[in-house]
């Protein structure tokens, strides 16, 4: 072999390791328990630990959800109690066409926020639908 048909060849291996979810393969947490002893048993603490920390704080959310819509009904309830009450009175000391008015504006207030809940909700409820049994 001469001078001229040697080449230098060279070889690289390159390796990347990628996963999703707060925890590594049970692989990777033996390395990092060869690494450092306990390492294991502590990332998959920490994991637990975030689980159970972010599933406190969507309780307190959906807690505090219900009760600011609840505040809000109870609210919304008297308000439009003193209006038909303010209507009954204006209609009692003779101002009927006032009295009447804010009765039924009343009136169609309650029953137009009613109807646009509802009809939101059952969008919502058809968009999630959609998104968990998407339409072949």
């Amino acid at each position: 072999m001469s001078k001229k048909d040697k080449r230098l060849v060279s070889l690289t291996h390159t390796q990347q390791l990628t996963f999703s979810g707060p925890l590594p393969p049970p692989s990777m947490l033996l390395k990092y328990n060869e690494v450092f002893p306990g390492c294991g048993e502590r990332i998959v603490a920490m994991a637990e630990s975030q689980s159970n920390h972010r599933q406190d704080i969507e309780k307190s959310v959906v807690k505090s959800n219900i009760r600011n819509e609840s505040r809000g009904q109870l609210f919304a309830f008297l308000l439009a109690l003193a209006a038909i009450i303010g209507g009954f009175f204006l209609v009692a000391i003779g101002k009927d066409v006032a009295g009447l008015s804010i009765i039924i504006t009343d009136a169609a207030v309650l029953a137009g926020t009613f109807i646009y809940k509802r009809v939101s909700q059952r969008k919502e409820l058809a968009a999630k639908r959609q998104v968990l049994i998407p339409q072949r």
